[in-house]
């Protein structure tokens, strides 16, 4: 027996997303479904599989599965494009968004993008999480030339390497050395990331189960709390990375916002056989 799945298939800058509605009827997914879904021959092809499910608290939960099947906590370019979907489909300024790990306010910026209140970073090795505590910012671990990293977590956990060219890193090399690495027992996402100026940023990123992205809403967050920590850019930045960009803002409480765009790129429907062995 198959099942016909109603999708979306959105993307934020090249961050792509196969979106399943499920707030009328339950669809549950396993781990080897969401991995075929997200293979990018034999599926629909995705960065992450979302699944739009009830909220009492919000306007829907959003649950967040990344290509190897597992499910996290965060993704902001997820939450731009689910906030463009449920803002265009019930013709509203704003919406509310509940993922696992907290709501999130989604509404149209000024200039017509999607803006989200990211919330605010964490720093507690806790938090991360790490395997066990240390300093955090920066964290005390070298990887070949890579030292000295800022772990943040954005309701996911970030590992940000600043450097001097960041087209020049061996992105690979470095994700597949950390993201199991014994300090991170949930995996970790890897950003490389340069300052051109104070209010200009390019960064480049590799996701825990997903591997090298065009771009990462929560990363590029995760990059700009990291520089304005440090005292080397402002409180309001562009996030150029390969994609395109995002445009970050701190507030006087560290809240952060990102805004950006979420495009639609067509609908369709899953034909899934759920005996499909793993």
């Amino acid at each position: 027996m198959f099942d016909n799945i109603p999708f979306y298939k959105m993307h934020g800058l090249g961050n792509d997303f196969v979106i399943i509605d499920a707030r009328e009827k339950l669809i549950p997914l396993q781990s080897n479904q969401i991995r075929l879904i997200a293979h990018r021959k034999e599926g629909v092809g995705c960065d992450q599989v979302i699944i739009l499910e009830p909220s009492k608290e919000a306007d829907l939960l959003m649950r967040i599965y990344n290509a190897n099947g597992e499910e996290v906590g965060m993704c902001g370019n997820a939450l731009r494009c689910v906030g463009a979907l449920i803002m265009s489909h019930d013709q509203k300024e704003e919406c509310k968004i509940e993922l696992i790990t907290g709501i999130h306010h989604v509404s149209y910026s000024d200039d017509q993008l999607i803006k989200v209140n990211m919330g605010q970073a964490r720093f507690g090795w806790q938090d991360i999480p790490l395997s066990h505590e240390m300093n955090t910012m920066p964290l005390d671990l070298q990887v070949d030339q890579f030292e000295k990293p800022y772990a943040i977590s954005m309701g996911n956990p970030h590992l940000v390497f600043w450097v001097e060219d960041a087209n020049q890193i061996n992105l690979t090399d470095l994700g597949e050395k950390l993201e199991h690495h014994d300090f991170f027992p949930e995996g970790i996402n890897i950003e490389i990331a340069q300052i051109l100026d104070q209010h200009t940023i390019l960064m480049r990123v590799w996701e825990r189960g997903v591997g090298i992205t065009d771009a990462c809403g929560s990363g590029a967050c995760a990059v700009a709390m990291s520089s304005y920590k440090m005292g080397k850019t402002k409180n309001d930045v562009i996030v150029y990375m390969q994609g395109g960009n995002l445009k970050i803002e701190i507030d006087e409480t560290d809240t952060i916002f990102m805004s950006g765009p979420a495009t639609l790129t067509f609908c369709g429907t899953i034909i899934l056989d759920p005996q499909i062995e793993q």
